[in-house]
């Protein structure tokens, strides 16, 4: 196999003689790219919306980094960058939310949903290329929470609950006062306590989320869920709080991977 190198010189160069050429169809993204020419397995960053993404450099990789991202047709470079935190040629969509770590390691900051997912990183002296796809996550709010309900006997207090969460990509679990949490979004109750209350929890890699009701009001008050107790974010790291919380930290999912 020709080295990547050489691949891209015969790029450069016939790109030079025929312009008109579409020469992008045999690696036209990144999981085109040949395997025998990636540093290592691609590398999942976990991100949240509006926050930071460090892709990191490996430690014995050296000299000038090249940041490309897949555009579906071809890889576009966006920014350079180098040991000792230098990094220049930003392209303008990316001004003002780049920077780069002691090692060269590429910062992107304020992530959008909207944000490229495929990007890889040529080293000027290496005959690979590092992968990286983007995960982004919007932290949940108890506010993506709903709460629907079907009574099946008023006089015993038989009731249905079923929660929906309104964002994509969330696990979704019931949680009995003092009892052990059941997995599904759907609760079927009989003869319901008047002090027992439930919690459903919605959570996703960044954050988690849960709105609590009293299925005892629904029988016999005819109160809406959203209006039983307000709404409560309950942070990945255990601590009950009124506010939205969530991971801050990069890390890597086993996720199978995306167009790479």
């Amino acid at each position: 196999m020709i080295p990547l190198y050489r691949s891209l010189l015969l790029f450069i160069l016939l790109k030079c003689y025929f312009p008109e050429m579409n020469l992008f169809p045999g690696w036209a993204n990144a999981s085109a790219i040949s395997e025998d020419n990636l540093c290592g397995p691609l590398s999942h960053i976990i991100v949240r919306e509006g926050g930071e993404a460090i892709l990191p450099i490996h430690k014995s990789r050296t000299g000038t980094f090249t940041w490309r991202f897949d555009t579906g047709n071809f890889f576009e470079s966006f920014a350079k960058t180098e040991a000792g935190g230098k990094i220049w040629d930003i392209k303008d969509q990316f001004r003002g939310r780049l920077s780069s770590t002691e090692n060269g390691s590429l910062i992107i900051t304020n992530v959008t949903m909207n944000e490229r997912n495929q990007y890889m990183e040529w080293a000027d002296k290496g005959s690979c290329v590092q992968a990286f796809h983007l995960i982004i996550y919007k932290p949940l709010e108890a506010e993506d929470i709903l709460i629907r309900h079907n009574i099946t006997g008023k006089e015993m207090c038989n009731i249905t609950l079923t929660c929906a969460v309104t964002q994509p990509q969330v696990t979704v679990s019931w949680d009995e006062t003092n009892r052990t949490e059941v997995e599904g979004d759907t609760l079927h109750l009989y003869n319901v306590n008047s002090n027992v209350t439930y919690s459903c929890t919605a959570q996703n890699p960044i954050s988690r989320a849960s709105r609590t009701i009293n299925p005892w009001d629904l029988c016999y008050k005819g109160a809406e869920p959203e209006e039983l107790s307000p709404p409560t974010v309950v942070p990945l790291f255990g601590i009950a709080l009124d506010t939205i919380d969530v991971k801050t930290g990069q890390g890597s999912l086993p996720l199978p991977p995306g167009n790479v």
